[in-house]
Order: structure tokens, then sequence, then C-alpha cells
């Protein structure tokens, strides 16, 4: 075949997929789990949180999801699922056993699950940030006497027995028992860079191959696959990432401004204060893709609504690249694409847009009364036009990159090229030709950056120290 057109029929198939992100790992409930190690830190004494996001296939079995529980010692504590709920248990240094099987945990959908306990205190139980469970908890220390690993999607005290079925994601521990709030805003994001120097463990599985997965706590627990069948990797499909995240109260029917994450309500109908975590996802979203372009931002917001006593109706604000947005733009043309929290299927065009500023970029989407997920796009008459026309013109790689970028063009001749920051500013414009070129981007500091070709087709991309 032709050199040429391999590289052409590559790069018309790369544009029509979202990229892969992030990966999870396949448990097939057969003697399929991760050792993580026996170190000392993951046993505290008076506290521990353990989290982890799972997309079960069979809820309704028992099955264990992470921890290190030997029930033939005084040791340990694991956070599980049985009978479509959540299950976790713990042990204090006398043997007494503290346990809850509650809430619901659906099959075949992601499910963000999490138990904390405090000696002196409560044991608690949340899951998708919500408590399910409470109860008092003990005044002795929690028992670490037992020698079993931790080990991730089978029973600690013998692999073979509570095979979890399904993919999981994101396992953490910390040495302190955390607030819902920390919970509810951490839940979505990767919080290896963030400071929290309460993380004992932490597996975000993100080499997508090989027998060993690294501990992004720092405390170095590196894990290896093992058993009958190892865990496989896969695309992570979920409803999370690298991003940011912040919660408030909110107020009717007053502004609130998510500066990191670009975004602002304001509601015009809620009676009593309501808790918003507004978390913006640096990454395509997972399964399937929206129906109208996403490429006027990287990445896609998520809308968590706690308390909801209230009927609720909205204003939604997201600040864009000023510099994607021409003066031909119109408000209407701008779609809003929306699917439920914690969904991986399809999408619902919502509503266009109501406003638009040129300048900074912000367009606003009125009166929504939907919490979950949403994705700005085109309904295909804006200048950036919808995904896999004939206007996304290239193909950017590596991705991240250190100093050479590579662009690939369906058009001949001369290009246009321009770099521009998350605020717009033009860093690097150049006119350079041909299919295949090579932008020399080492001048740009470690930090995400926005790739414009020939003012129609932009991507962003990542720019490593």
């Amino acid at each position: 075949m032709n050199k040429r057109l391999l590289i052409l029929l590559i790069f018309i198939t790369s544009i029509s997929r979202a990229t892969v992100c992030d990966y999870a790992l396949n448990f097939t409930g057969n003697t399929c789990f991760v050792d993580c190690g026996g170190s000392a830190v993951l046993g505290p004494a008076t506290q521990v949180t353990v989290e982890a996001w799972i997309y079960s296939i069979d809820s309704l079995s028992n099955q264990k999801i992470a921890g290190t529980i030997d029930p033939f010692s005084n040791s340990g504590y694991e956070l599980g699922i049985d009978s479509g709920q959540l299950y976790a248990e713990l042990k204090d240094v006398n043997g007494t056993l503290f346990s809850f099987k509650a809430g619901t945990i659906p099959a075949n959908k992601w499910t963000h699950i999490a138990f904390i306990y405090s000696k002196g205190d409560a044991m608690r139980g949340y899951i998708n940030g919500q408590e399910i469970f409470y109860q008092p908890a003990g005044t002795n220390d929690i028992g670490n006497t037992g020698a079993n690993d931790f080990i991730i999607g089978a029973a600690p005290w013998d692999q073979t027995y509570f095979n979890f079925l399904g993919k999981i994601d994101e396992v953490r521990v910390y040495d302190v028992a955390r607030s819902i709030s920390q919970i509810r805003e951490d839940m979505r994001i990767d919080v290896s860079g963030l400071s929290q120097t309460s993380l004992v463990g932490y597996w975000r599985f993100t080499e997508g191959a090989g027998t060993t997965t690294n501990d992004r706590s720092g405390n170095n627990n590196t894990a290896t696959l093992l058993g009958n069948v190892l865990p496989s990797w896969v695309d992570s499909d979920g409803p999370y990432g690298e991003g940011t995240a912040e919660g408030k109260i909110i107020l009717c029917c007053m502004p609130s401004i998510y500066l990191a994450e670009n975004f602002t309500i304001t509601p015009s109908i809620l009676s009593t204060p309501e808790i918003f975590v507004v978390s913006h996802i640096n990454c395509d979203p997972g399964g399937i893709q929206p129906n109208a372009a996403a490429s006027y931002n990287y990445g896609y917001w998520i809308i968590d609504r706690y308390v909801q006593a209230t009927s609720y109706q909205a204003n939604l604000t997201f600040a864009l690249n000023p510099s994607l947005i021409d003066p031909n733009d119109l408000a209407g043309d701008f779609v809003l694409e929306y699917r439920s929290p914690f969904s991986n299927g399809s999408w619902t065009s919502l509503s266009n847009g109501s406003g638009l500023n040129m300048t900074s970029g912000e367009v606003a989407f009125d009166n929504l009364s939907e919490t979950g997920q949403f994705v700005v796009g085109s309904n295909g008459n804006t200048v950036l036009a919808l995904n896999g026309s004939d206007k996304k013109t290239m193909l950017i790689f590596p991705n991240p990159v250190v100093d050479q970028l590579t662009i690939l063009s369906k058009i001949t001749g001369d290009h246009k090229i321009k770099i521009t920051d998350l605020q717009g500013r033009i860093l690097m414009q150049k006119i350079l030709s041909g299919e295949k070129i090579t932008l020399d981007v080492s001048a740009l500091s470690g930090g995400i950056y926005y790739i414009t070709l020939d003012d129609r087709s932009t991507e962003k991309f990542i720019r490593s120290n």
C-alpha cells in the first residue's frame, strides 16, 4: 500500500474516535487480583479511608474490592460489595468486627464507593459521594497483626475466593477519616499531584501494559498483577480523570464562579441552599462520544448536586478558549450535550447557546434543570464544525510532547500554525508547508496549550518538562 495513503487512512480513523486518556484494570473473577504488598503504612492504627471506582458486572455476588482483612486474626479492613450493596468491614486489636452492608450498587455502571473508620468516632459508608451508612466506632486501635498484603480484586487472605468481576480503578487508602466534602471534591479527579500527606496508597492503573502498576502516593507500594488469568488493561471510560474540582454551597439567585473549572452557575430556582461540586476533566469523555463537536474545549464538565431537596433551574456559563471562537459565530450555533452523572453511554443535545462573549470565550445556556456531564459543541454552522468533518484537518503527536511536535494535515501547501495558551494569548505563529510538519515547541514551559491549523482545526496538547 502507498505509504502516504496508509498515513491518511490512519489519520481519518484517529480523528473519528476519542483520545484514550487513561486505563483501568478488568478482573475476570477467576483468581484474578493485584497484590500491593504489605507495607506498614497500609495498616493505620486509628483512622482509615478506602476509596475506589468500580464497574461491576454482577453486583449481587459477594466480591472483595480492596483491603487487608484477615478473618483468622485480629487484623485488617476491606471494601467490597455483596447482594447489590456496599460492604465494608474492619477488625480492632481485640478482634471485634465492625461491618455494614448498605445502599445500592448497580451492575454495569461506574460507581464510586468509599468507607471511613475513625477510632472513638464513627464508621461510615459512601456511594457516589452520598453517605449511606453510619454507626459508632469502637475505642480500640485498628488491628494490624495479620500477615495479609493489601489485595485488590480478591479476598486478602485467599485470592481464590470472592473474586471481583468487572473493572476497578482509582484505588486509594488514607490514614485519616476523610470528610464527606473531601470525598465529594476528590472522587472524580486524579489527586496524585495534590498535597495530601495522609494518602498512603494510590493505584491509578495508568500504565496500560505490563504486570506491575505504580503507587502514586509516594510510598512506593508497587503492585503486581497476578492470578490464573491476569487482570487485563482496558481503556478507562468512567466519569473521572485528571482535572480540577470545587464544591460550593449555592444560593438562589446569585452567580457562583468556579475559577479553575472555567464555569459559572446562576440558579434561577433554588429555594434552599444546596451543595454543588463542579469538576472539569482534562480529557475526552469516556464511552460513547457526544453527537456535536467537543472541539471547543479539551475535556468536559461534571456537575454533582447534593441535598436535592427542592426544584432547581439554573443558567450555566462555560468559558472556552477565546481563540477558537470566530466573529461570525452565533450563540445559537453552540450546542450543550448532556448525559447523566455516572453514565458512559449516549448523549442528548440539551440546549443551544443563549449568549456569547467573544472576548472571554464564554457561552451561556439558560433555564436548565439537569446536573451531570456536559460538553460544549457545534451544530455545524460555526467555524469549528462537527467532529469528523472536513474542517477537522490535523492529527498531532506525541501528546504529551517534550520538544518536537508532529502535525499531519489532510491538506497540502502552506499552513498557518498558531499556538495559544489557555487564556487565548498567542505564543507562536509560523507558516510551514507539507502534509507532515515537525514543530519545535521546546521554548514553551511545561503546561497545556492549543495549536490551531489554518484557523480551522484546533487541538489541545501538553508540553512536558
